[in-house]
C-alpha cells in the first residue's frame, strides 16, 4: 500500500531539502568572510598606516556591514509570525520591545552628546558624578552590545555544527559557550582601553 502511494505521489519519496546552514555555499560564505573581511581588518589595525587612513577603512567597514546588519534586523518586526511571537507574553514584550528601545535611546544619547567617560570628558563640564554615571551607562550598553554579537556567533556556530551524520560530543557546546564569553570579555577590555587591545594593561 505504501509503495503504491509513493508511486502515485513521487514528491513523498523525495528527501527533505537541507536546512539553510546545512548547504555548502552558505557555510563557505560565512567561514570565508573571516578570511576576506576579518583578517584584512586585523592586518590594517596592526599595520603602520596613519590613524586617519585606518579610520577610513574602519568607517567603510562599519557602514557596509555593521549598519546594514543593524537595520536588516527590523525586517523581523515586519514579519507577522515573528511579531505575533514578540507580542505573545509580557516577558517577550519586554525582551523584544522595551529593552531594544532603551538600548537604542542610550546608544543615541552617548553618540549625540559625545560622552567619552574613559577619557574623562563629559559635555558641558559636568561633575565627576556625571562622569561616573556616564562610564557605567556606557559600560552597560557596550556589554549588552558585545553580549548580543557573541551570543549570535555562538548560535550560528551551533547551527553550522548541526550537519547530517555529524554528532559532536555534548561537552563541546559548553566549551563554545565559554569561548564566546571569553571573547565578550576581551571586547570589553578593548573598550576600556580606548579601543586598543592592551594585554599588558
Amino acid at each position: 500500500m505504501s509503495a503504491e502511494a509513493t508511486s502515485l505521489n513521487p514528491a513523498a519519496a523525495m528527501p527533505a531539502p537541507a536546512a539553510f546552514l546545512q548547504r555548502p555555499v552558505p557555510v563557505a560564505t560565512i567561514l570565508g568572510a573571516f578570511l576576506l573581511l576579518t583578517v584584512p581588518i586585523l592586518a590594517i589595525q596592526a599595520s603602520a598606516l596613519a590613524d586617519g587612513t585606518k579610520y577610513q577603512f574602519f568607517r567603510a567597514y562599519h557602514i557596509t556591514f555593521g549598519m546594514t546588519h543593524f537595520f536588516i534586523t527590523f525586517a523581523l518586526y515586519a514579519d507577522a509570525r515573528h511579531l505575533a511571537h514578540f507580542r505573545s507574553t509580557a516577558k517577550n514584550k519586554v525582551l523584544y520591545f522595551v529593552i531594544p528601545a532603551i538600548l537604542l535611546v542610550l546608544m543615541g544619547a552617548i553618540g549625540v552628546m559625545r560622552v567619552d567617560p574613559l577619557q574623562g570628558y563629559v559635555p558641558d563640564g559636568r561633575s565627576f558624578g556625571a562622569m561616573f554615571w556616564a562610564f557605567w551607562v556606557a559600560l552597560a550598553v557596550m556589554s549588552a552590545d558585545f553580549s548580543h554579537s557573541t551570543r549570535q556567533s555562538f548560535g550560528v556556530l551551533q547551527l553550522i555544527k548541526n550537519q547530517p551524520g555529524v554528532k559532536f560530543p555534548a561537552w563541546t557546546k559548553q566549551s563554545d559557550r565559554y569561548l564566546f564569553l571569553s571573547l565578550m570579555l576581551l571586547e570589553l577590555l578593548t573598550f576600556l582601553s580606548d579601543g586598543q587591545f592592551d594585554p599588558g594593561n
